[in-house]
């Protein structure tokens, strides 16, 4: 390493003289040395092992035997991660610095109403886990946040977004209850939030324990805002959908007079061709007069009767139409207007509603 700094370390956790994690730890300490990312290589893949690899400061960790491709792929992540570690790496410096004099005026309960009035304004899950972040930094503890809502999930650190040993790690200890401590570590889970703390002041049980509660508190905090903007969510996708059935209720309406007003002047038509063929055909028959009349007479009747019992197109028009104007006025009052949240820079689309007539037949 005197030869120059190198770009990604690979490290088998069991070395001859040294452990991977020890021997880590000692790069980590050399000057110029402190951000070089660091995977591990071990033949376990138990929890514990991944929590020391964090602790020592690893970026990812990979089990034997190792599989080239997943090789290939997790250098290259760690290659783009260390590049924007180091833009990243000058703004957590003069935010630490910021953090430092904020608690030199304020107190650890002032700096949680600050976080508590900031959720108020936060209307995505990336705002509330930056929310979380700041609070973290206020309190100069080094942390992995992850916001979880619907299908979606985001993970921060001062690493920056998704950093593969943050996920892996948080993935397991987010089922190891609510607190979950390990050593200097310490985990807060919430349905739809997880903190994981790595350099908790277990040295002075006093700040440790007012740590723990305000954390506890900001959790709470932030897994209740997530659990209302999620419920947002879904009712911006349930008005989306009702609108959609609404539009298309009516198209269904219309549609279904067009067709029905073309078939009843088909059938006027045919009605009349009938009577025309007849004519024709008494000719041909040598009936009198009275009897052609008394034929025609019985055809057009049975067809204006026959035309009669198929014209309900005012009924299942009217009935259409005031399910249409129910819907309409139970999505105004109901489900109000809400804005698109843009939670993960994925968009949410609607389900597609498909509407079928009462005889089970598509009406469009």
């Amino acid at each position: 390493m005197g030869e120059g700094k190198p770009g990604i370390l690979l490290l088998d956790v069991c070395l001859p003289d040294e452990n991977g994690f020890a021997l880590c730890r000692r790069i980590h300490g050399i000057a110029g040395l402190e951000n070089v990312p660091v995977i591990f290589v071990s033949g376990f893949d138990d929890l514990e092992s991944k929590l020391e690899g964090y602790d020592a400061g690893g970026i990812d960790f990979i089990s034997k035997p190792v599989n080239l491709i997943e090789l290939t792929r997790k250098v290259d992540a760690a290659q783009r991660i260390s590049l924007e570690h180091r833009s990243l790496y000058k703004r957590a410096v003069e935010s630490d610095t910021l953090s430092s004099l904020v608690l030199s005026n304020l107190d650890e309960f002032a700096v949680l109403i600050k976080f508590l009035r900031a959720q108020n304004t936060s209307d995505t899950p990336r705002a509330v886990a930056d929310e979380l972040a700041a609070l973290m930094r206020a309190y100069q503890l080094q942390s992995a946040i992850q916001v979880r809502m619907g299908n979606d999930e985001l993970t921060i650190s001062h690493h920056g977004d998704n950093w593969p040993l943050d996920v892996s790690v948080i993935k397991h200890v987010r089922k190891m209850g609510r607190i979950f401590e390990f050593k200097r570590q310490a985990a807060y889970n919430f349905e739809h939030v997880t903190v994981l703390v790595s350099n908790v002041p277990i040295d002075d049980p006093d700040l440790c324990g007012r740590i723990r509660d305000n954390l506890a508190i900001a959790g709470e905090s932030a897994n209740a805002k997530l659990a209302s903007l999620s419920t947002r969510e879904e009712n911006r996708q349930a008005r989306q959908a009702v609108g959609s059935l609404i539009a298309e209720l009516k198209a269904a309406v219309t549609s279904y007079e067009k067709k029905y007003n073309l078939a009843r002047y088909r059938g006027s038509s045919l009605t009349v061709d009938l009577q025309n063929r007849l004519m024709s055909a008494f000719a041909a028959l040598g009936m009198t007069l009275q009897q052609e009349n008394e034929i025609l007479d019985v055809v057009t009747s049975m067809a204006e009767e026959l035309a009669d019992v198929y014209d309900f197109s005012s009924d299942m028009q009217e009935t259409l139409g005031g399910i249409s104007d129910r819907l309409s006025s139970i999505l105004s009052i109901v489900i109000p207007a809400m804005p698109v949240i843009k939670s993960f820079e994925k968009k949410h689309e609607a389900p597609p509603v498909a509407v079928r007539s009462m005889t089970g037949v598509d009406l469009f």
